[in-house]
C-alpha cells in the first residue's frame, strides 16, 4: 500500500488540515482500515481503483466520516500529482456520499459537494453561557451539527471554547462564524467529544455556510478563511444545489 501525508486548504507552509492517502489494492475489514488510523495518528482517506472508477472513503481517529472535505481534497490532489497526472477532472464515489466531481484549475482543486440548507434553531439554551457572547442567530444542520452566527470577526477569532458547555449540546459539531473585513466570512469548527477539539479546516461544513453567506451577502462566489492555529484558505461558490469548494493541497 501506498501511503501519502498531505495538508489541505493551505495558505501557507504549516496551514491546513493534515491527512494521509492510502492507495488500497484491495479493501480491507473496516476494523483494519480503523486501526490503519489508529496507527497514522490522523484521519485517512483510503482510496482504490475498481473498473476504472475511484472509490473513496474516509476514516478520522474514531469513526468512518460520511463526508470529509479535507480528506477529498487531498485525495484528489495524489490522483491528479501522482497517479493520474494527464487527468483534468475526476469523479469519486463514496459508498456513503454519493458521486463527488472534482476538477483542478491550475494548482487549485475545486470540489463538487450537495449545498445544505441551515434551519434556524428556537430553545431555551443559554447561548451567552456556552459561547461567552450572544449570537445573532443559531442554526441546525445536517446530523447533529450547530452553527452559531455572531457579528464581528474577533468574535471568532478569539473564542476560548469551554469544552464541557459545548458538550452539553447534543450536537456533535458546532461551527461559528463571522463576516470579515478581509475576506467573505470566516469560522471555526469544533467536536466537543473529540480529544483534540477544533478542527484545523472543515470543507464540509462550507456545505452550509457558503448557502448561508451567499444569501446573506448577496453573492453565489466567497472567499472564507477558517481561523484555527493551523488556519486554512477556501474559496465557495454556491451553484445550484452544489457548493463549489475551491483550495491548494500540498506534501505534508
Amino acid at each position: 500500500m501506498k501511503m501519502y501525508y498531505m495538508n489541505a486548504f493551505v495558505s501557507d507552509v504549516f496551514t491546513g488540515n493534515p491527512a494521509a492517502v492510502c492507495i488500497l489494492p484491495a479493501w480491507l475489514d473496516d476494523a483494519v482500515l480503523q486501526s490503519i488510523v489508529t496507527e497514522q495518528g490522523l484521519p485517512v482517506a483510503f482510496l482504490m481503483k475498481e473498473n476504472d472508477v475511484w472509490v473513496i472513503r474516509w476514516f478520522g481517529m474514531e469513526y468512518e466520516i460520511p463526508l470529509c472535505g479535507h480528506g477529498t481534497l487531498a485525495a484528489a490532489w495524489v490522483v491528479f500529482n501522482e497517479l493520474s497526472p494527464e487527468a483534468k477532472d475526476i469523479i469519486f464515489h463514496s459508498p456513503l456520499a454519493g458521486k463527488l466531481p472534482v476538477r483542478r484549475e491550475g494548482e487549485k482543486i475545486i470540489l463538487s459537494f450537495p449545498a445544505q440548507t441551515p434551519k434556524e434553531v428556537k430553545s431555551s439554551y443559554s447561548w451567552d453561557s456556552i459561547f461567552h457572547a450572544a449570537p445573532i442567530s443559531v442554526y441546525e444542520f445536517g446530523e447533529e451539527r450547530l452553527i452559531a452566527v455572531f457579528e464581528d470577526e474577533s468574535m471568532v477569532q478569539t473564542f476560548i471554547p469551554d469544552v464541557s458547555a459545548l458538550r452539553s449540546l447534543p450536537h456533535r459539531a458546532v461551527v461559528i462564524t463571522a463576516p470579515s473585513k478581509t475576506v467573505d466570512f470566516v469560522s471555526r469548527t469544533f467536536y466537543s467529544r473529540k480529544k483534540d477539539c477544533e478542527d484545523p479546516v472543515t470543507g464540509s461544513a462550507h456545505c452550509v455556510l457558503t448557502p448561508y453567506w451567499a444569501k446573506r451577502l448577496g453573492k453565489t462566489y466567497l472567499v472564507a478563511h477558517q481561523l484555527s492555529s493551523r488556519g486554512g484558505a477556501l474559496t465557495c461558490e454556491l451553484d445550484g444545489d452544489q457548493v463549489l469548494i475551491g483550495g491548494l493541497a500540498s506534501f505534508a
